[in-house]
């Protein structure tokens, strides 16, 4: 059976509710509640389909990855926007992050998973394609230039499953 999965990094609880506070105003200003159903993450493989079969060998694969990975700080910096759908928490650029994240795309693709075709923009969504375009333009003419800060050590990355209804932490791979 295929079931639906992405690859993440979870943000730790002061960040998780810094950022559900802003996710919240959106969901009562702004109409634009999608996110409040997700956990606070840094997509680092966005949603894809796999065999259940397959799933042990993709976790023994990123999991070695992810071995070969210390630790390391995310900064938090102000807001962006895609396409006048999405608003989002920017980071800081990350080497380490995007070394990370070609390790396990890298992995995706001894699956025959092709995950290329989009460039990878590290950030963490607050408003997603349920933000209307009215609502957007009122939501980022107060967000866009607001101050965001934070930082937060990163020590695992994890695979979330789809349950039908909510994304559920599926397995975790610490760094070393």
């Amino acid at each position: 059976m295929d079931s639906l999965y992405f690859i993440a990094i979870l943000t730790p609880d002061p960040v998780t509710k810094k950022i559900r506070q802003v996710q919240e105003d959106f969901a009562l200003n702004y109409k634009s509640d999608r996110q409040l159903k997700i956990p606070v993450h840094v997509t680092l493989i966005p949603p894809f389909k796999m065999k259940d079969r397959e799933l042990n060998a993709l976790s023994r694969g990123v999991r070695d990855c992810c071995k070969y990975h210390p630790p390391f700080e995310l900064y938090l910096n102000g807001f962006g926007a895609f396409d006048k759908r999405v608003i989002y928490v920017d980071l800081l650029e990350s080497r380490q992050l995007s070394n990370i994240q070609k390790d396990v795309q890298q992995q995706m693709m001894k699956f025959n998973l092709d995950v290329t075709n989009r460039q990878f923009k590290p950030h963490i969504t607050v408003a997603n394609r349920d933000l209307k375009k009215e609502q957007f333009d009122l939501a980022w003419q107060k967000y866009e230039n607001t101050e965001f800060a934070g930082s937060f050590l990163v020590q695992a990355v994890v695979l979330l499953k789809h349950n039908g209804k909510q994304w559920d932490v599926f397995e975790s791979f610490d760094l070393s």
